[in-house]
This record gives structure tokens, sequence and C-alpha cells, in this order.
């Protein structure tokens, strides 16, 4: 069992750039695209654990999935400063982004997401270091 989910569903590391490429931005307006370049910053200055990490919280698995192109979604949501956390909805691989003031704030709040979010809902088997066991 453990080999054929290996074959389908290899969990070879991903480069930030790599998780970059399959996210697609939605209802985005041309005024926040300075929030999607804060993000796209960030997602390129993830440490290799917390790629994991972060697809494990948008996606519920530490894996992207077979012959995947834009695979995670990331929409705006309104936020009234930069206390918000990020939400995600793994159902659909749907990453909630409040709109953050700063690539600070930003940061601070989505690495904390990633990290604790991780041993809520039942994905704790996967720990801090976003590995499964």
């Amino acid at each position: 069992e453990q080999e054929l989910r290996d074959r389908l569903c290899p969990t070879a590391a991903l480069t930030p750039q790599e998780l970059l490429d399959g996210i697609v931005f939605r209802k985005f307006s041309q005024e926040q695209e300075s929030l999607v370049n804060m993000f796209r910053e960030f997602i390129l200055r993830l440490s290799p654990t917390d790629v994991v990490n972060f697809i494990v919280f948008v996606t519920g698995v530490p894996r992207r999935p077979v012959n995947a192109g834009e695979w995670i979604r990331v929409f705006p949501v309104p936020s009234l400063g930069d206390i918000h956390m990020p939400r995600s909805h793994t159902c659909h691989n749907e990453f909630q982004l409040p709109i953050y003031t700063s690539i600070d704030a930003m940061e601070t709040n989505i690495l904390k997401g990633i990290r604790e979010g991780l041993t809520i809902e039942g994905h704790a088997q996967y720990g801090a270091v976003g590995a499964p066991h």
C-alpha cells in the first residue's frame, strides 16, 4: 500500500518557486497587486519545511496532486488590520489571504498559521517539521 501511494503521490520536496508556480490568484483587484507581490515574495522566502507546512495547511496532505498545474487558489479576504490569521479550505485547496499592510505582518501571521495549524483538525500526524510519520 505504501509503495503504491509513493508511486502515485510522491513526496518529493518542492522548491518555493515550484510551489509558487502552482498558485493562482483569484478575485484580487488592481489595487491589491502589491499584496499579491508581497505574497509571492513571502512564498519564495519559505524554508523547505515551511513549503511542506504551507501545502499541508492548504490541502491537508504533504504533497501536490499528480499532474497538477495551478492547484492552490489564493483569495483576498477583508481584514481589520495586520492581526488576522490566514484560513484555508482543504477540500478546494483554497488559501484565504488577509489584506496585510506589510510583508513582516504577513510573514508573522502566515508562519504562525501554517506551523501551529498543523495540530488542528487531524493534521498533527505531519508534525511541526512537515514530514509524515
